[in-house]
């Protein structure tokens, strides 16, 4: 049984949603909306070093014709073992939701498109989010400790009440004795970045 592992989504248009919430005894659970014109395929590597891969993947359609349907990908996350997590979305949009999850990395890229992240509570995270054009919105644990390095070129900034900025870093307020850490790397050419406590 694996007791961590390197979870991959992709996906070329669509809109992929994420939680924790699976059975504890399964790594992930859940359906990925697929247009006909559109195959999923999946890697699995079984547990080495107690260590287990999994890709899920649509493959590189970036034409669909006009009246192709899609659903989005819905999946929720084991809610027990660290994760490693890494999400590809070309155009659409991406709702990520770790609260329940023992996440721990996150590596996220969008091509065009809405990027949501909600960050858990009482795990350290190192995450880098990065998009070309679109919007980003973060939401941090209140009191966390977090610090965001930016790499912007025309991006609108929304920051909560008692963060600073000084050159391409960001700050919350001094969080309390104990208090999980967030490091952020986020990078956006186009666009708005709107970091919110929760």
């Amino acid at each position: 049984k694996a007791k961590e592992s390197d979870v991959r989504f992709s996906i070329a248009v669509g809109e992929l949603y994420l939680s924790g919430g699976a059975d504890h005894d399964v790594l992930i659970s859940g359906n990925a909306g697929l247009p006909k014109e559109m195959d999923l395929d999946t890697d699995y590597v079984a547990p080495k070093n107690g260590k287990s891969e999994l890709t899920i993947k649509g493959n590189d359609v970036v034409i669909l014709p006009v009246h192709s349907t899609t659903s989005p990908w819905e999946f929720d996350l084991n809610s027990d073992i660290p994760i490693n997590l890494n999400t590809e979305v070309g155009i659409g949009d991406m709702r990520i939701n770790l609260t329940d999850t023992h996440v721990a990395e996150f590596n996220s890229e969008m091509g065009i498109g809405l990027t949501v992240l909600t960050l858990p509570e009482d795990v350290d995270i190192d995450a880098h989010v990065s998009g070309a054009i679109g919007q980003l919105v973060i939401r941090v644990p209140e009191n966390s400790q977090v610090v965001v390095k930016t790499d912007n070129a025309i991006v609108n900034i929304d920051l909560p009440a008692g963060y600073t900025r000084s050159g391409d870093t960001i700050r919350s307020p001094e969080g309390e004795s104990g208090a999980n850490e967030i490091n952020l790397d986020v990078e956006l050419a186009i666009g708005s970045l709107i970091i919110q406590d929760f």
